[in-house]
């Protein structure tokens, strides 16, 4: 085929351009120079368009005459693959964007089909320990609904005798200390009774470093709790 062609190849292989001014100098395969001859070329200019430095494609534009591609003429077309490189950079970057979107739409979609149903508590924080989000286990847990819980410290429904414990933690966290923790706590629930839980918690950082939210991971042990005593 053509690309294959040593003329072509050496295209591929990061050359500008090639011009064949004469296509019956026998530097084209037999069949594509019978082809071009069909149709009435003669010459042909053939350019390599990139797209981030890589090649994308071949222009070739062909010519009636024998040594048509003069200097004013390879100027015009080079232009033109530059610009038509141009564009195809800017195609593969919204391809590249939209598969950013997508990828980024299928991973909320994931966690939010996680978040509604877990067999455990998960409870987004802000760093400092306001509630964003809870999840209906978390919330069947305490007895709140989630907009009770929005906007309010974790500490408003955590066991007097576990405040100081959890502060420890949290403040370690934002220190750099630790990343994780993990305790056995209470928490009270809405109608006043308590209910023990195994809380795992994470801190999430972004690129600069800073906190950025807290994950809670937070599972019912009361049973157990029930049983040991």
């Amino acid at each position: 085929g053509l690309i294959e062609s040593e003329p072509m190849h050496s295209v591929l292989q990061g050359e500008e351009f090639i011009i064949f001014n004469n296509i019956e100098d026998g530097n084209l395969p037999p069949v594509m120079t019978e082809r071009m001859k069909q149709l009435g070329h003669r010459s042909m200019m053939v350019l390599r368009l990139t797209a981030f430095g890589e090649t994308a494609g071949l222009l070739a534009v062909c010519s009636g005459e024998a040594d048509y591609f003069k200097t004013e003429e390879v100027d015009l077309l080079r232009e033109v693959a530059r610009d038509l490189s141009f564009a195809l950079e800017g195609l593969e970057r919204e391809r590249k964007r939209e598969r950013a979107e997508t990828a980024l739409r299928e991973s909320e979609e994931r966690f939010r089909a996680t978040f509604e149903k877990a067999a455990v508590g998960i409870v987004l924080l802000t760093p400092t320990g306001v509630v964003i989000r809870a999840n209906p286990r978390f919330c069947r847990m305490t007895g709140y609904e989630e907009s009770e819980l929005a906007g309010g410290s974790f500490l408003d429904i955590t066991y007097e005798g576990d405040f100081d414990k959890d502060k420890l933690s949290l403040e370690r966290m934002l220190r750099g200390e630790i990343n994780t923790y993990s305790t056995e706590k209470r928490y009270a629930r809405k109608d006043g009774s308590l209910v023990w839980a195994h809380l795992s918690a994470a801190l999430v950082r972004g690129r600069d470093g800073e906190p950025q939210n807290l994950i809670s991971i937070v599972q019912d042990i009361s049973e157990r709790k029930e049983a040991e005593e």
